[in-house]
């Protein structure tokens, strides 16, 4: 289960990237209360569009990573649930799309953030899109302001991509003769 400091720290991340941190949050001991506490903040938010999703399907990529959160990351987070994080943002830059961090981002992140804190170096070439996202939403969502420390993400090591095959002209000339060849009969009927 997350610490209560990392509840409130999560509560302050929302809070201050929605303008309200001056505001009371709501009480919140668990993930579940937080998912709730931290919802509705957002709603009350002038940013709700964005954090909750302006259409409905962003809307329900929302929903569906709260409760992700509420029910897979309450815990000890283990390297399988980092595994299938890092492949759903395979292909994404925020985790419910749009061009900027939705409330799914910002609990996330402050669930995440011991787990990626103490990432193993080995683990840096399993989790290269985990660690884009971690980086950018602790650099585009002020994290440092609600306490969290600033992690040095480790670049990956860049494998190049091996060169295209050779390309088989012999190949494509005998595929080429052969057709010149069944024209010219074709021709001479």
């Amino acid at each position: 289960m997350a610490a209560d400091s990392s509840i409130r720290q999560i509560l302050q991340l929302v809070a201050a990237y929605c303008g309200a941190a001056d505001k009371a949050a709501p009480a919140a001991d668990t993930v579940p209360a937080l998912v709730s506490a931290c919802q509705q903040i957002a709603r009350s938010s002038s940013r709700s569009d964005q954090l909750l999703g302006s259409q409905p399907l962003q809307q329900a990529q929302v929903l569906e990573w709260l409760t992700l959160a509420s029910a897979e990351l309450a815990g000890a987070i283990s390297d399988e649930k980092l595994a299938r994080l890092n492949a759903a943002l395979a292909s994404r830059t925020f985790l419910a799309g749009g061009t900027a961090a939705s409330l799914a981002d910002l609990v996330l992140f402050g669930l995440l953030h011991p787990a990626v804190s103490s990432l193993p170096a080995a683990q840096t070439n399993q989790s290269c899109n985990l660690l884009r996202w971690f980086d950018l939403i602790q650099h585009t969502a002020d994290t440092a302001a609600a306490g969290f420390s600033a992690v040095a993400v480790p670049l990956p090591a860049f494998v190049p991509l091996p060169p295209p095959p050779a390309s088989s002209k012999p190949a494509a000339s005998a595929a080429t003769s052969a057709t010149s060849a069944a024209t010219a009969q074709v021709r001479a009927r």
